[in-house]
């Protein structure tokens, strides 16, 4: 198996509007340096959860999901996700 650099180009946040009981979805800007690989993905996260919490568990939390496993998917504003 080849290893390659993963390279996070950005990294997105849509919230809702105020009290808005929608999920925080989260897009990654993913670039793969050896095979030239690229793309937008996406996540939704409970309505409760916030953007620390998720960054805290992206960096700390061994079982939290590789974004190259997410869905690929270009960021959305929060109107268009309603």
């Amino acid at each position: 198996m080849a290893v390659t650099k993963v390279i996070y180009r950005e990294v997105r946040f849509v919230l809702g509007g105020d009290g808005c009981t929608c999920p925080l979805h989260m897009y990654a800007f993913i670039e793969c340096e050896d095979t030239f690989l690229q793309g937008w993905y996406h996540k939704a996260f409970p309505a409760g959860a916030n953007i620390q919490s998720v960054m805290t568990a992206w960096k700390e939390d061994p079982n939290f999901e590789n974004p190259m496993l997410w869905p690929k998917e270009t960021p959305k504003t929060y109107k268009e996700l309603d």
